[in-house]
C-alpha cells in the first residue's frame, strides 16, 4: 500500500518537492523534541516549578521514537551543552540504545573496540577499588561509545552542518537559561561588582536545591568557544546566515566574558587571529586583513567596556592575579611527581574513578593529556593519540581540507589543555564537534 501511494504521489510531485516536504517534516519532529526539553528546562529553573528529574527522560523516549538515526545526531549536538542540568547518565544510555537501534549497518573496528578496551581498561583499575557507582561507569562508557559510534561513522548519511548548528543553538541555550535563572536571584550590575563568575547557579540557591542547569564557569567557556568556531565555519560555507551567526556568536562572547575565564579569552583571541590569517591568506592580503581586524576588535572592545565596565576590569583583574594559572601548575606539578614515582602507575595509570582516592589529591588534572595520562598511563595515552589521528584520517577520507574546517579541533585541544576532559563525561563529546566540522570540508563550497 505504502509503496502505491508512493508511486502515485512522484506522478504528481517532483522527486525534489518530495524531499523537502520529507525535510520540513522530520524538522518539525526534532525541534518538537528539542522544545520539550527546553521547555522542561525553562518551567524547572526559570519559573521555579519542582520537576522530577526523570520528567527530562520524556522527550528524550519521544526523540527515539520519532527520530532517524542522522536526526538523533542532530538532538544529540543540542543537548551536549545543557547536559549539566538533566539526569545525563540515564539520557546518555538512553540515545546509546537509540543510536544502534537505528542505525541500520555493521560496526566497524573501532566502534567495537574503542569502548571495549576503555572499560577493559577501567575494570581492571577498579578491581581492589570498593567505591563503585554503576551509573556513573556505564555513563562514561555510553559516551566513549557514542563517540565512537558516531565519529568512525561512514555509512549513514549525515549532514554535518547541522551537527555544528544544534551544537551552537545548545550552548546559546544554555547560557541564556542560566544567565536569566542567575538574574532572578541577583542583578547584572551586582554580579558585575562583586567579580561573579556566571556559570554554577546552585551555589547562589542553596545546596537544598535539587538538579538544576548550571556548570563550572570554565565549562561554559569551552562550549561558548567551541561553538564560536562552529559558527564562523558555517557562516564562512554559507550554512547559516550573517545576521543569525553574529546573533549566536554576540550571546556566546558575552556569555563567555561573564564567566571571567582566562582561558576562554586567549582562546578567542588565538581564533580571531587563526580566522584572519585563513581569510587574508587567499587573497594575499594579510597585513591589510589583521589591521582592519585589529580594528574591528578595538572598536567592539570599546562597546563591550562602554557598556560593561566592570566586566573588562573584573576580566583584567583576573590576569593581575598572583597565580595566573589558578594553581593549575601546582597541579600539574604534583600528578606528575606521583606518576614518576612508579613504573606499573607511569606505564598504565590508576584509573579515572579511583584517581583522586589513589594519588590522595584534592583536584582531578585541569589539562585533557595529562588527564588521559594519569587514568590510564603512556600505554593509554599513546592510544588516544592513535584514536585521535585515526578520527582525523578518516573525517578527512582521504581528500584535502582547507585550515578553516579544523578550528572547532583546533580550539578544543587548546582549551582542553586548561580544564578536565575525561569528567564530567560530557567534556569530551565536542570532539563530535570537531571532527564534523572536517568532514564538512570533505564537501565544502569554495571559500
Amino acid at each position: 500500500m505504502k509503496s502505491i501511494f508512493k508511486k502515485e504521489l512522484s506522478t504528481i510531485m517532483s522527486t525534489s518537492e518530495i524531499k523537502k516536504i520529507s525535510n520540513a517534516c522530520s524538522l518539525k519532529k526534532l525541534m518538537f523534541c528539542i522544545f520539550g526539553v527546553l521547555l522542561l528546562l525553562v518551567l524547572r529553573d526559570i519559573v521555579g516549578l519542582d520537576i522530577n528529574k526523570f520528567f527530562f527522560i520524556i522527550p528524550f523516549a519521544m526523540a527515539v521514537y520519532l527520530l532517524d538515526f542522522g536526526e538523533i545526531l542532530y538532538f544529540f549536538a543540542f543537548m551536549i551543552p545543557v547536559a549539566s542540568g538533566l539526569p545525563k547518565n540515564y539520557i546518555f544510555l538512553l540515545l546509546l540504545f537509540a543510536l544502534i537501534y537505528k542505525r541500520h549497518f555493521a560496526f566497524n573496528v573501532f566502534q567495537i573496540s574503542i569502548p571495549f578496551l576503555v572499560f577493559l581498561a577501567e575494570l581492571l583499575h577498579l578491581i581492589n577499588f570498593n567505591d563503585i557507582n554503576v551509573i556513573d561507569i556505564g555513563g562514561y562508557i555510553a559516551v566513549i561509545t557514542i563517540i565512537s559510534i558516531i565519529v568512525f561513522e561512514q555509512k549513514a548519511k549525515i549532514e554535518n552542518d547541522k551537527i555544528l548548528l544544534f551544537f551552537a543553538l545548545g550552548s546559546c541555550s544554555l547560557i541564556l537559561i542560566i544567565l536569566t535563572s542567575t538574574l532572578e536571584i541577583m542583578s547584572l550590575k551586582d554580579a558585575l561588582i562583586t567579580g561573579y563568575r556566571f556559570g554554577n547557579v546552585r551555589n547562589l540557591m542553596g545546596d537544598e536545591v535539587g538538579l538544576v542547569l548550571g556548570n563550572n564557569a570554565n565549562n561554559i567557556a569551552y562550549y561558548a568557544i567551541i561553538a564560536i568556531s562552529s559558527i564562523l565555519v558555517l557562516m564562512q560555507n554559507q550554512k547559516t546566515s550573517i545576521l543569525t551567526g553574529l546573533s549566536m556568536i554576540f550571546i556566546l562572547v558575552f556569555g563567555g566574558l561573564l564567566t571571567l575565564s582566562r582561558s576562554f579569552v586567549i582562546t578567542l583571541i588565538l581564533l580571531l587571529f587563526m580566522y584572519l590569517m585563513i581569510l587574508a591568506k587567499p587573497c594575499g592580503k594579510n597585513i591589510i586583513t589583521l589591521i582592519l581586524g585589529l580594528l574591528i576588535s578595538l572598536f567592539l572592545y570599546n562597546i563591550i567596556y562602554w557598556l560593561f565596565p566592570d566586566l573588562i576590569q573584573n576580566i583584567m583583574f583576573r590576569f593581575q592575579e598572583t597565580s595566573i594559572t589558578g594553581d593549575r601548575d601546582i597541579i600539574f606539578e604534583q600528578y606528575t611527581s606521583f606518576m614518576m614515582r612508579n613504573p606499573i602507575d607511569f606505564l598504565l595509570g590508576v584509573g579515572l574513578f579511583p584517581m583522586l582516592t589513589i594519588t590522595g589529591m584534592k583536584f582531578a588534572p585541569h589539562n585533557a593529556i595529562q588527564q588521559v595520562w594519569v587514568a590510564y598511563g603512556f600505554v593509554g595515552l599513546s592510544f588516544f593519540v592513535y584514536v585521535i589521528c585515526n578520527m582525523i584520517i578518516r573525517a578527512k577520507d582521504g581528500k584535502t581540507i582547507k585550515l578553516f574546517f579544523y578550528l572547532p579541533l583546533i580550539v578544543l585541544i587548546i582549551f582542553t589543555q586548561t580544564i578536565q576532559f575525561l569528567a564530567p563525561f560530557e567534556l569530551m563529546l565536542p570532539l563530535i564537534i570537531g571532527i564534523s566540522s572536517i568532514r564538512m570540508g570533505t564537501t565544502d563550497m569554495e571559500i
